[in-house]
């Protein structure tokens, strides 16, 4: 495997670090509010970095595909979500939603991946699965999340 594989999918696996990073930080992390500045500032970054031209190709036989086109529709929903982020930072500094600034950021970003991955689906096979597979995700990270504030208590 070569590093332009790797780089077909980089908003993918970059969005997904970031969701873990978010994730790892607010397991640490007392101050909610550095939380929400490491989520607003990395979200920021992967939205930057998504702008940069690439050559597009395809993986795994043909069911990734990237190309301009699926790039720029990428690049419309990261500022789409970005937006959404920086308009929530006065609802995520309530006191009752202290306890939900990691999972709030997580969420939206496994879902954008799993549109993200939707909109780079090179057949309906992929589509699908990636549609099973991005909900099932998102419905552990919420219910993981409310067991590990239960367990904390």
């Amino acid at each position: 495997m070569d590093l332009n594989y790797f780089l077909l999918m980089r908003n993918e696996l970059l969005l997904v670090l970031i969701a873990v990073i978010i994730l790892i930080a607010e397991i640490f992390s007392d101050n909610k509010n550095k939380v929400i500045n490491i989520s607003l500032f990395l979200f920021s970054a992967v939205t930057i970095f998504s702008f940069i031209p690439f050559d597009g190709g395809q993986l795994f036989g043909g069911s990734f595909q990237n190309n301009n086109l699926t790039s720029i529709m990428k690049c419309v929903l990261n500022i789409g979500v970005l937006i959404i982020f920086f308009q929530s930072v006065d609802y995520l500094k309530k006191i009752e939603n202290r306890n939900r600034v990691g999972e709030f950021f997580a969420v939206i970003i496994f879902t954008l991946v799993g549109m993200d991955y939707m909109i780079s689906a090179g057949d309906f096979l992929m589509f699908f699965l990636i549609g099973r597979v991005s909900w099932r995700v998102r419905v552990q990270i919420s219910v993981g999340a409310g067991l590990l504030k239960k367990k904390t208590k």
